[in-house]
């Protein structure tokens, strides 16, 4: 959404696009906004290799989420 919306697409645009209500796409809009891409990049970096890890191995559920928050907290 966020490369969307700084290549001109508008707020009725993006919430048509994908089906949400205008105010969703607002707030994220908002919230896209308070990172860089290259943070949000690391940030789903760090949440496909958490799911890959919980869907491919044995590893503990819990101890694993706690991993992925730690990592996101300390996203710059």
């Amino acid at each position: 959404i966020k490369i969307l919306s700084k290549n001109g697409y508008d707020v009725n645009s993006l919430a048509s696009k994908y089906k949400l209500p205008t105010f969703v796409c607002e707030k994220i809009i908002s919230q896209c906004n308070k990172f860089t891409m290259n943070q949000l990049q690391k940030l789903m970096e760090i949440c496909l290799e958490t799911e890959n890890k919980l869907k491919s191995s044995g590893v503990d559920k819990t101890m694993e989420m706690e991993f992925m928050l730690f990592n996101i907290f300390m996203v710059k």
